[in-house]
């Protein structure tokens, strides 16, 4: 028992609790890409053309069997993942085919074109076209097709720009090569035959000239059983439309023959990029320097299937362009890079020249590789004034930008006419990028997409200086600079770590869950084993509920790092009539109360079927919280959601880098324990947010980990016993 000093003073803090807030909580989130309405925008820009291009999003999302896909295996798995998908979008799309016929005849819309890789399609609309769709259950955003532009960039061409680029100058026998491929140990890979051998890169950008010295012997057209169709696309072509024939690439402006020379251009022999062995097949979105939404939609569609091929996919896209900071939170293709990265294919972004106003969309997605750019000035190196800076946020929650810098500054590349042009922008630094992953992959084939990231992450050269913009990482280098050389001494072989694992036969008590609808144990249908947890065993869900099944206590990273989420499921969710789909989420938090929805499943898997998910999660996260969320839209009862074999794996921290001034990644300071406030003291604050949050668990709407004292879940007595005892108040 407590002393009556004691009781007093706890009193006296929930009193104040009652009267004034301390501790304003966030509310459970719904998925924030579930916008519905018409923008102004829209109106406005109806007010000035006849017709407006926009994406019409469909409420039903195409899902998928999202697994992990095995070397050995993984055209036959691309085929069945696409497969799935474009039989997801074809049937949601039936119902409106009759509304789209009839707005076609009445000349409502033009320029219809689906998609499959998300649930969408692209049309021209009038007013009236724009009312009638809108007013649609199954639609659920209509947003504008934007431009994007190309980044802007200082050019300074050389002297002697139309003189060739001499390839004896820069051979691999010699060490004259320049700063920026000194700079990320390029020639130290080259020189234990490492050159990206027959790794396949796209170039998704203006074109790319193929007639180039520099390039046209590594366009896999001009390989043995390859053609234009299955390695040039012109997404931006109005010929698209009109099945003309493709008569290979072009690039009408430099930009992309530029950014190619860097990843790969020369050979071998004569290097000019990063990666002279690997090969390139390209992608124009631009017109006149406009690259519109759709485009970039349709771009990354046929990345994914080449020539309608799975296994003429490429390992890596460039993308050395992205939307202005005003669009960072823009989801359009936020769905689109899970896939991509589900089929095996490293992405990389440019992170923009926008300076401190940050990245657009989507390098800024959590999920995105975004690199921003370095400069040598002397014989330093540090950031270029104009690469775009971090933190981004999503669903409330922060994220570091960019995740690398690489060189961006007076870099010599491919031009025109067979020319050489030095230029200046993160889209050079990404390029960069996208070589070294060329290089790891002629290493390490087996590498995943996030394998990729992970390891250039975690091998970045770090220069003390850089501390006064915050330890490694920051929101202006990210993890470093690029260090190609130190990535490959740590490529192979990559051992992932269990940290997590549960098969439900040892019961509930990891878990919390919901207390009106709570999840279960059950027999009626499991993976492995003898359980499986299920939201509503031997029996269906009810309609209009939530549910939820959630960690009990944050997951520790401690040395680990880059967590992949995997588990079996089976899923039976109600379709909406007209609305809104049931759904059922997959979720994560740093604090178990602020939620990032990172995918989301509808309809029905019709068996158990793997589903892996590598976890991205928010700036110095050293634990988290899992959460399954199950939603029922009025559209109930259904069959549920059954889940086995929740397996969590990392990569163990590397314990040194082999490259000079490289530090490893800093770690949080741990907390004071009790500090619930974080002003690194205990006082009568935090006795009072503790009694805020009393009685509460894991996704609660009040709940704060730090106040769980014992972590064993739930806030209660020995919690306020443990903090009573350190403010002194000891009991009789």
């Amino acid at each position: 028992m407590f002393s009556k000093k004691g009781w007093i003073l706890i009193l006296l803090a929930f009193f104040l609790c009652a009267s004034f807030n301390f501790y304003d909580p966030a509310f459970i989130p719904q998925n924030n890409t579930e916008k519905t309405g018409l923008s102004a925008e829209l109106w406005a820009a109806l007010k000035q053309e006849p017709y407006v291009p926009v994406i019409i999003m469909l409420k039903n999302k195409t899902t998928g069997n999202f697994s992990p896909p095995h070397i050995k295996n993984r055209d036959n798995h691309a085929e069945i993942f696409i497969r799935e998908l474009q039989e997801t979008a074809r049937e949601s799309r039936q119902k409106l085919e009759p509304v789209i016929s009839e707005q076609i005849k009445k000349g409502n819309i033009r320029a219809y074109k689906p998609f499959w890789l998300i649930n969408a399609f692209q049309a021209e609309v009038n007013a009236a076209g724009l009312q009638r769709f809108a007013a649609l259950p199954q639609v659920l955003h209509i947003a504008p097709d934007r431009q994007h532009t190309l980044p802007t960039v200082e050019t300074a061409p050389e002297q002697g720009f139309e003189i060739p680029f001499q390839p004896s100058a820069h051979g691999q026998g010699t060490e004259n090569h320049p700063w920026n491929l000194q700079q990320i140990g390029a020639p130290a890979a080259w020189r234990e035959g490492i050159t990206g051998k027959d790794i396949v890169v796209a170039i998704m950008d203006t074109g790319v000239d193929p007639h180039h010295p520099a390039l046209q012997g590594s366009y896999r057209g001009n390989f043995p059983g390859q053609s234009h169709a299955t390695s040039w696309y012109d997404a931006a072509a109005d010929s698209n439309l009109n099945n003309a024939p493709n008569t290979g690439p072009c690039d009408l402006n430099g930009h992309g023959t530029h950014i190619a020379g860097i990843i790969l251009g020369g050979n071998p022999e004569e290097p000019l990029g990063v990666a002279p062995g690997a090969c390139w097949i390209g992608v124009n979105i631009f017109t006149r320097g406009l690259a519109w939404d759709s485009h970039i939609i349709q771009a990354f569609q046929w990345l994914m299937a080449p020539g309608g091929k799975p296994q003429n996919a490429p390992r890596i896209i460039n993308c050395s362009w992205a939307s202005r900071p005003e669009y960072v939170t823009d989801y359009l293709q936020w769905e689109i890079l899970h896939r991509l990265e589900q089929a095996g294919i490293f992405v990389v972004f440019a992170a923009g020249n926008n300076k401190t106003a940050g990245p657009g969309s989507p390098a800024s997605y959590p999920h995105a590789f975004a690199v921003g750019a370095v400069q040598k000035e002397n014989e330093t190196i540090g950031i270029a004034e104009f690469s775009s800076r971090g933190p981004v946020c999503w669903q409330d929650l922060e994220y570091l930008k960019p995740e690398l810098t690489a060189p961006g500054v007076n870099i010599r590349s491919a031009w025109l006419n067979d020319g050489y042009i030095t230029l200046d922008g993160t889209s050079l630094a990404a390029a960069h990028v996208s070589g070294a992953a060329a290089l790891l992959l002629e290493s390490n084939p087996q590498l995943s997409p996030y394998e990729i990231g992970a390891v250039l992450k975690q091998t970045a050269s770090w220069d003390p200086s850089w501390n006064q913009e915050g330890g490694r990482p920051n929101n202006t280098y990210g993890f470093g600079t690029l260090n190609v050389h130190a990535a490959l001494q740590k490529s192979a072989p990559l051992r992932r770590e269990v940290i997590f694992s549960d098969g439900a036969e040892e019961g509930i008590l990891n878990w919390a869950t919901s207390p009106d609808t709570p999840w279960k144990i059950s027999r009626e249908k499991v993976y492995t084993g003898n359980l499986a947890f299920a939201d509503s065993p031997w029996e269906n869900y009810k309609n209009n509920t939530i549910s939820w099944l959630c960690l009990a206590r944050p997951l520790a990273l401690g040395k680990y790092h880059s967590p992949v989420l995997s588990f079996r499921h089976f899923h039976d969710l109600q379709k909406g009539n007209g609305g809104e789909d049931d759904h059922a989420y997959l979720e994560i938090s740093p604090d178990g109360q602020n939620w990032l929805s990172l995918y989301r499943f509808s309809g029905s898997n019709e068996h158990f079927s793997p589903f892996s998910l590598p976890l991205h999660l928010p700036q110095h996260t050293a634990s988290f919280y899992l959460r399954f969320r199950l939603q029922s839209n009025n559209n109930g009862p259904g069959k549920g959601w059954y889940i086995d074999d929740i397996t969590i794996t990392a990569l163990d921290a590397f314990s040194s880098v082999s490259t000079p001034g490289a530090v490893p990644p800093e770690t949080d300071c741990p907390r004071v324990n009790g500090d619930l406030n974080g002003d690194q003291r205990l006082d009568l604050t935090d006795l009072a947010l503790l009694s805020l949050v009393y009685h509460s668990r894991p996704g609660d709407k009040n709940w704060n980990p730090r106040a769980d004292l014992n972590n064993d879940g739930k806030i209660d007595l020995h919690d306020l016993n443990i903090l009573a005892q350190k403010l002194g108040v000891s009991p009789d």
